[in-house]
């Protein structure tokens, strides 16, 4: 079998250093685990921890959004099954869906690129719209599907530097097997930063002047943002404390001191159902500070 890593190495000749980070930081989505363990600083008078509600963010059959702070790329992973021709099938069908609102990189193409567009150019699409976009399924050893779209087509095409192509690289799928007739997909698809920040922001925000470093979205709406910055005199709470009583949240026992680390707790009912809202907060005595949110439906009842 395949492993993660072999895979990743494996496309570290035309891929960008910033996919093959990424590919490695959700093989198998610790991701929401290891969020946990970053955040475990329980002081020997700490309080005892509420446990945060991570749920689908860390179950690994559900699909999850991930986006990198700073990139123009964002990463779809998920779940797949059937033989390498039926995964494959699958790939496409997932690029098709996202190639439609991807946008054209900002950035020039680097050799990489270059040289993947140079590798599909020869070979026929397997789906097209034509004028617009295309799919290619490539031969690399596992599952691979490129999505490419036409400079200028239906976005408002980069500056000229830019512009020296007349196809970039949108949409990029694989697998890889995780068991008898099991695989995880990665759909990484470009976007615009702006628009990235933006989708999350609406549901979770975080505070004037810090910097997002990622966020990671599952199928149901359960969402992880992670930030950073400054955070002098305790700005950060008081920003979070004024957004959670705006919008509805109930936080009955407030700001929870353990060691470095400031934790709130806060559910609101939602359509129906229950919201709930863990946010964290750790600062070094340099004023440097980093944060977590975690937004997750709860179907039933309170929690």
């Amino acid at each position: 079998m395949t492993t993660f890593g072999e895979l990743a190495k494996r496309i570290s000749g035309w891929t960008s250093r910033v996919l093959v980070s990424g590919m490695i930081l959700v093989a198998g989505l610790a991701f929401g685990r290891q969020v946990l363990q970053w955040w475990r600083a329980d002081g020997p008078t700490a309080a005892p921890p509420r446990p945060l509600a991570v749920g689908p963010l860390g179950d690994p059959e559900q699909d999850h959004s991930l986006e990198f702070g700073g990139s123009d790329w964002g990463m779809v992973r998920g779940t797949a099954s059937g033989d390498a021709a039926a995964v494959v099938r699958q790939i496409q069908a997932r690029c098709a869906e996202a190639i439609g609102s991807c946008r054209l990189p900002q950035t020039p193409p680097g050799p990489a690129e270059r040289d993947l567009l140079r590798r599909i150019a020869s070979q026929p699409p397997v789906v097209e719209q034509p004028g617009q976009w295309r799919l290619y399924a490539l031969d690399a050893g596992f599952p691979l599907v490129v999505g490419t779209r036409e400079v200028g087509a239906g976005d408002n095409a980069p500056n000229d530097k830019v512009a020296k192509t007349t196809e970039r690289v949108v949409t990029l799928g694989m697998a890889t097997p995780s068991g008898d007739q099991s695989w995880i997909t990665y759909t990484f698809h470009s976007i615009s930063r702006k628009e990235g920040a933006r989708r999350t922001d609406q549901r979770v925000p975080i505070p004037p002047e810090s910097t997002r470093v990622m966020a990671v979205r599952a199928a149901d709406g359960a969402t992880v943002v992670a930030f950073k910055g400054l955070d002098p005199q305790n700005e950060w709470t008081r920003f979070f404390d004024s957004w959670l009583r705006t919008h509805g949240w109930e936080t009955a026992r407030g700001w929870v001191d353990r060691g470095m680390t400031r934790s709130l707790h806060g559910v609101r009912p939602q359509g129906g159902a229950w919201e709930r809202i863990d946010v964290l907060v750790a600062s070094d005595p340099s004023g440097e500070a980093r944060g977590v949110v975690f937004l997750t439906p709860v179907a039933h009842e309170q929690p």
